[in-house]
């Protein structure tokens, strides 16, 4: 589990980026599927990723 941004933001537009393919331990991101969840007041997204 890595946290990519943690906080309040106004309204508006941003971009977060993961730095792969290394992991918050320095270890080599496998390939796969991963998810990621963004929660905004009362609502939730999740997106998938796939790193080859």
């Amino acid at each position: 589990l890595v946290t990519l941004a943690n906080g309040k933001y106004k309204p508006g537009s941003y971009s977060v980026e993961w730095n792969i393919p290394v992991n918050k331990r320095s270890r080599e991101v496998a390939s796969g599927i991963y998810f990621c969840k963004m929660v905004a007041q009362d609502k939730e997204f999740v997106k998938k990723l796939i790193v080859k």
